[in-house]
């Protein structure tokens, strides 16, 4: 009697010890997810302050180039011109790429973290029902 009492605490034991391990597996895919909202978060501030930096190129350069023009500099006010929106649009092109792929990486990677913490809900269930059949 005494070998299976203490055979059933050691299976509640190990059952107890297996469950603690399933829900740190969900505190770790949840602390993840944050993780993953925290970057995408910081990759749209960075996609907005890209923006305003592109847009105050463009005011820059749309000053400028009336400057020119206002003087007798008027082809050389273009090319300015010309060049500051070349630039700007090759800028915007870029931090919308990058803004792109941060946005598929961040998805990628919530993907990834509810399938893990899928997963460990699933494990931590069997762990339930293994322990509720005994």
């Amino acid at each position: 009697a005494r070998q299976a009492a203490a055979a059933r605490a050691a299976e509640e034991a190990k059952a107890q010890a297996e469950e603690r391990r399933a829900q740190a597996a969900a505190a770790i895919e949840e602390g993840k997810q944050r993780e993953a909202a925290r970057r995408a978060d910081a990759a749209a501030k960075e996609e907005a302050r890209r923006a305003e930096a592109t847009d105050a190129a463009q005011a820059r350069a749309r000053r400028i180039a009336e400057a020119a023009q206002q003087s007798a500099l008027q082809e050389e006010a273009a090319k300015a011109k010309a060049l500051a929106a070349r630039d700007a649009s090759k800028a915007k092109l870029a931090a919308e790429r990058e803004a792109s792929a941060r946005e598929v990486a961040a998805k990628e990677e919530q993907a990834q973290a509810a399938v893990k913490k899928a997963a460990a809900e699933r494990q931590q269930q069997q762990a339930a029902a293994a322990e509720q059949q005994q």
